[in-house]
């Protein structure tokens, strides 16, 4: 927390535009980063500013983690199951899309603003959703081979009956 406090203190206070990942000088924010204690590579800076601190993702306040709604997690399995070549980034664009429009409609009320998705969060909650699938999935397939287990035991019960009488 403190390090992502000093990148954050020194990307945004120092630097104070909202850049691109690419746009900053990322030499010089690594010697001020471990100028103040700060014990990360340039590569971990680097993400860390563009899955968590960057203005467009990070919202003052508010959790870390992006909250996402139902369409918009419907649209993220529609756009992989239906299209492999399709990229996390691709798919990120497409719902950043829809904020920035949505963000545009509530441009009068800023303080509802919503913050842009990134591609790792995307590619992480598609695998999130399709794990807990696959879990629903084995205690579904679990079950009815419990019923056809129970039918089975069923069937040769009533074969026992059938040869006493």
């Amino acid at each position: 927390m403190y390090e992502e406090n000093l990148l954050r203190d020194i990307l945004i206070k120092e630097i104070k535009t909202e850049k691109r990942t690419s746009e900053i000088n990322w030499n010089d924010v690594l010697s001020k980063f471990k100028g103040k204690g700060g014990n990360r590579d340039k590569k971990a800076l680097q993400e860390r500013y563009r899955n968590y601190i960057h203005p467009k993702v990070y919202v003052l306040g508010e959790r870390k983690r992006y909250l996402f709604s139902k369409e918009q997690i419907y649209s993220i399995i529609y756009q992989k199951e239906n299209n492999e070549k399709i990229g996390w980034k691709d798919i990120a664009d497409n719902l950043n899309e829809m904020i920035d429009m949505e963000n545009e409609l509530n441009k009068a009320n800023m303080e509802n603003k919503l913050p842009r998705c990134t591609p790792n969060q995307v590619k992480n909650k598609y695998n999130t959703i399709m794990s807990i699938i696959k879990i629903e999935e084995t205690e579904e397939i679990k079950e009815m081979e419990k019923i056809e287990e129970i039918k089975e035991m069923e069937k040769i019960d009533k074969m026992k009956i059938g040869y006493i009488l």
